[in-house]
């Protein structure tokens, strides 16, 4: 008898797994193949003619790094009558001294018992309510507003009276391991390619926690107060039951930079992964429920397109499928289970391939997508700790670096190196010997080749420039490794600051 239940187990298991897995593996499927049909014509008709009056909050937690370059790239894109609201929430540094000089309404939130974005963003819905705005969007400190974007995404607000969210991406960093660029990939996967297909069906999407819309008879209403480490996806589940589902705003975009940092990226990471699965599992079954009770077709897409994992996990669930499938059919003779496992294995690679060669391809060559396999043995850990020691509580990713004097570096500072050092290329960066003090310092590539450019007084505008002009990257990104880097040679008295 028991050896007959094991023998049904063991056939029926990767039969069963397989069948699960293939819900998911249809969806992404669908919905990276929807994304290479040509956009959906876009009428101007219902658009207003004026842009509504703004409100920008942004929630920082010490982030003297980088909160001068985001607001820099936003005030531009503000009116008179638009208001930005800095919450420096439980900060210990300098943040809203910086927000400040921006002419920003700076609030401070100090309560160590509730810590989270949503505390941060509950508390700055509560110092507008005196005087509402038409829309309320949600910026993150650490990320570039695209230009044009708030108007944008203020005028679609309006227009459908439903939030909006601006296509977040991931830009790769100066110096871009394969990693990093793999990683860079599956955000673009999840945050653009994925919810653009859905688009493509005037579909909604799932909220990505920056350059996120509302209304504000929608937002003041919303449960905002938590410590969910993912509540902007949560946010975007709640409005869509309510009826006012998130719809993607193609002609937005808001970037942030990945930590190079593996302690932060893993932090980073864990959050995501951590908080989508946990979603996943409490949040399909409810809309689900809902989709049928309401006869939603909305929220049965909302729940097709979060049954999705992330995909290392879904291709490394697939892989265990199909060698299981494999050494089942070797042993019984029965390959329908293997043949099932092909099919998904060719949606999956289709999927990825189709996705990277009209979204990726300029960035990633088809050498790196081979680091893939690697990219999964890095994050198994990650879905392990799902499983034994799952991240409940809400955690900043730490930046890659901190400024040891950030006040004193601008656009239009100007830097040189000092006088007591000795210098060494090395081959793949270089050696710095600070004599005054003794000690070794070390740069990469991109640091070597800023620090050669400061043997003479430069502005760090044209060091940004010249970087520019010899790398593929940004010049947002650019500017934040750059200022990251001379505050840490400033911090070792390698550079002289001159304003």
């Amino acid at each position: 008898m028991l050896k007959d239940t094991l023998f049904s187990i063991s056939y029926n298991l990767p039969f069963w797994l397989s069948v699960l897995l293939f819900v998911p593996i249809f969806i992404l499927f669908i919905e990276c193949i929807l994304a290479l049909l040509p956009d959906r014509k876009k009428t101007s008709g219902n658009l207003p003619n004026s842009r509504p009056n703004v409100a920008i909050l942004m929630p920082a937690h010490n982030e003297r790094q980088v909160i001068r370059q985001t607001l820099s790239a936003l005030t531009p894109q503000l009116t008179d009558r638009d208001k930005l609201v800095v919450i420096a929430d439980n900060c210990t540094d300098n943040t809203a001294e910086l927000a400040r000089e921006f002419t920003a309404s700076v609030i401070e939130r100090n309560d160590t018992s509730k810590i989270g974005k949503g505390y941060a963003l509950d508390y700055g819905l509560r110092f507008l309510e005196s005087e509402p705005p038409e829309v309320v969007i949600l910026v993150d400190a650490d990320c570039i507003v695209r230009s044009g974007s708030i108007a944008r995404l203020a005028q679609q607000v309006v227009a459908t009276n439903k939030p909006a969210q601006a296509i977040y991406l991931m830009e790769k960093p100066v110096k871009s391991s394969p990693k990093s660029l793999i990683s860079a990939l599956a955000f673009k996967i999840k945050n653009l390619v994925r919810p653009s297909g859905l688009n493509k069906l005037g579909l909604p999407c799932l909220l990505t926690g920056t350059g996120m819309a509302f209304p504000w008879s929608i937002i003041s209403n919303a449960p905002l107060a938590s410590d969910n480490i993912v509540e902007d996806m949560q946010l975007g589940i709640d409005l869509a039951i309510a009826g006012t589902p998130p719809l993607l705003c193609t002609t937005a975009m808001v970037t942030g930079v990945l930590p190079e940092v593996e302690t932060a990226a893993n932090t980073q990471k864990m959050r995501w992964i951590h908080g989508h699965l946990q979603t996943l599992v409490t949040q399909v079954p409810r809309l689900t429920k809902a989709a049928l009770f309401k006869r939603r077709l909305n929220l049965g897409a909302i729940a097709l397109d979060l049954c999705v994992p992330p995909v290392s996990l879904l291709v490394m669930a697939w892989g265990f499928s199909a060698g299981l499938g494999f050494m089942v059919a070797m042993i019984l003779g029965n390959w329908n289970v293997v043949l099932m496992s092909a099919i998904e294995g060719l949606m999956i690679f289709v999927a990825i391939i189709s996705a990277w060669a009209k979204f990726a391809r300029e960035d990633i060559s088809l050498k790196t997508l081979l680091s893939i396999p690697l990219y999964i043995l890095w994050k198994i850990p990650i879905f392990f700790a799902f499983l034994f020691k799952r991240q409940q509580a809400w955690v900043r990713t730490a930046r890659d670096t901190q400024p040891a004097v950030p006040s004193l570096l601008s656009l239009s500072s100007l830097v040189r190196v000092s006088s007591e050092y000795i210098s060494s290329e090395t081959t793949d960066g270089s050696i710095i010997f600070q004599a005054d003090s003794g000690s070794y310092f070390g740069l990469n590539e991109i640091g070597t080749q800023i620090w050669k450019l400061i043997q003479e007084t430069r502005s760090i505008a044209d060091i940004r420039d010249a970087i520019v002009s010899e790398y593929a990257v940004s010049s947002e990104v650019c500017l934040q490794d750059i200022m990251a880097i001379l505050d840490r040679l400033a911090s070792q008295k390698l550079i002289e600051v001159i304003d």
